[in-house]
């Protein structure tokens, strides 16, 4: 069982000790939130990524179909031998992280990444760190032929065999965002397309794009059981198995300090207050008799204020109106 505070620190230390362990097969970790609806684990995310600097692209299972997460093949003509060659139009979600891994390259390309401490030397194709004036680190980048043989079909691909304390310099400093990859409603999708997930999320790559060492995976699923029917597909024990699977259980008095850290109406967080088991704690989901999720709290409050707002306009506008009859007497 874990709170919301809980999930965002565990994001925040997998992040960093996925990039101490350099990527390592064993000991990575890879975050599988189960939470019934409403929960806050979209929001856990998000929270995580804001708090490291960072951003969070979101990219929902449950409504994917077959073969729109991997991309789209178009067919192209090989510009040398005239051969026909596929390429793949990448998920929306993939190719923002494509467009940032882009924009990283070319940063390092022009020599402004760690205020222009780590650089590309054109003559060997190697990164030249310089920690301080004449203390020189250089470390190769991957060769064209080991590309090709590894089947990436990323020109973009940076710093993957930094040491990690660089990688975690770049975070620090802005220069590389940190990116939470959320795979929302894992076991949602029907079964083919969950596989294709399961690739992205177990083995971070799609078609030969391979995700950036700076971008960390969390994924979230519904809760299989016979209290609750989401409709979902289960994940079997060797998948289970690559996880660091994580209950998320909403903690009303975290709610409601966060509620109030976040300037919401306190006359609205007091009502909820003054009964709070009708927070979270539905068993059985009824289209008739459903109970108050944190989410739906969180609407209920944004439409109160909403409504106060809306009265207080009317109040005032009514006063300046009475104002500018009794003037006119």
């Amino acid at each position: 069982m874990a709170n919301n505070n809980t999930i965002k620190r565990l994001i925040k230390e997998a992040t960093v000790m996925n990039i101490l362990n350099n990527h390592g097969d064993e000991g990575y970790i890879t975050l599988l939130i189960e939470g019934s609806h409403g929960q806050g684990k979209s929001s856990s995310v998000r929270a995580a990524a804001q708090e490291m600097g960072g951003i969070c692209v979101t990219v929902e299972g449950g409504v994917l179909q077959q073969g729109e997460l991997t991309g789209i093949p178009l067919a192209l003509k090989d510009s040398h031998t005239g051969e026909p060659i596929f390429k793949f139009i990448k998920h929306p979600q993939i190719e923002a992280i494509a467009s940032i891994e882009k924009a990283i390259y070319q940063k390092f390309m022009a020599g402004t990444l760690l205020d222009g401490k780590l650089r590309n030397d054109p003559e060997t194709n190697e990164i030249v760190y310089e920690a301080k004036p004449g203390h020189i680190q250089r470390f190769s980048q991957a060769s064209e032929y080991e590309k090709i043989a590894r089947g990436e079909v990323n020109e973009f691909k940076f710093g993957e065999n930094l040491p990690s304390e660089i990688k975690l310099a770049l975070l620090e400093s802005k220069d590389v965002p940190a990116v939470q990859l959320f795979i929302d409603e894992l076991n949602r999708a029907e079964m083919p397309t969950m596989k294709e997930m399961m690739n992205l999320v177990l083995n971070r790559n799609i078609n030969g794009y391979y995700i950036p060492w700076w971008v960390n995976i969390v994924a979230a699923i519904n809760p299989a059981s016979d209290q609750i029917d989401y409709a979902v597909s289960d994940l079997d024990p060797a998948q289970l198995d690559r996880f660091m699977k994580v209950k998320l259980t909403a903690d009303f008095k975290e709610w409601v300090d966060f509620a109030l850290a976040t300037k919401r109406d306190p006359d609205a967080v007091a009502a909820l207050a003054a009964d709070p088991h009708l927070f979270g704690t539905a068993t059985r989901y009824d289209s008739t008799e459903n109970r108050p999720s944190p989410r739906s709290w969180s609407i209920a409050i944004a439409i109160y204020e909403t409504l106060k707002k809306g009265c207080e306009v009317a109040r005032a506008e009514a006063a300046e109106t009475l104002d500018m009859v009794r003037r006119s007497m």
